[in-house]
């Protein structure tokens, strides 16, 4: 079985194109030019296309593929968000960022620009009852249903 993800695409060449569309308008048998020239009818037809909205058959540029960067100097990101800290909420930085930078950024987006520079996302608990009472130094009581509490 062939695997076709593992086939890289290839763009087909200029000449190639010129060609297949100039054999095309000569003929007026796509078939029989896709067949000629091995190509795809749809990809005759893309070039077809391609040439009414652009008026020529060099390809279209490829996407660039991943993420928006947001945020290009991290330093200076980094100086931003000590200068608006204290934030209680995530949610109330991302208005303030939109108006600093002047571009919309995701909620995710922007935890994972704070979590580049160090800054966590945990709150900082205070100890939790039990370590508060064994720090206070008082007794352990056993409850009639078994559990350890301190008093």
């Amino acid at each position: 079985m062939i695997n076709f993800l593992s086939i890289p695409m290839t763009t087909y060449s200029h000449d190639l194109r010129e060609r297949a569309i100039k054999a095309y308008e000569q003929t007026g048998h796509k078939s029989n030019v896709c067949k000629t020239f091995s190509i795809a009818r749809s990809t005759l037809d893309k070039w077809l296309a391609l040439r009414i909205e652009t008026g020529g058959l060099a390809p279209r540029p490829h996407r660039i593929r991943g993420y928006n960067h947001k945020v290009t100097d991290l330093a200076a990101f980094r100086e931003w968000v000590e200068s608006e800290t204290p934030v209680e909420r995530l949610a109330d930085l991302i208005p303030r960022f939109e108006a600093h930078y002047g571009t919309p950024i995701s909620y995710s987006n922007l935890h994972k620009w704070l979590q580049r520079i160090g800054w966590s996302h945990k709150k900082s608990h205070p100890l939790s009852t039990s370590q508060t009472a064994r720090t206070l130094g008082l007794p352990m009581v056993v409850s009639a249903l078994g559990r350890t509490t301190w008093a």
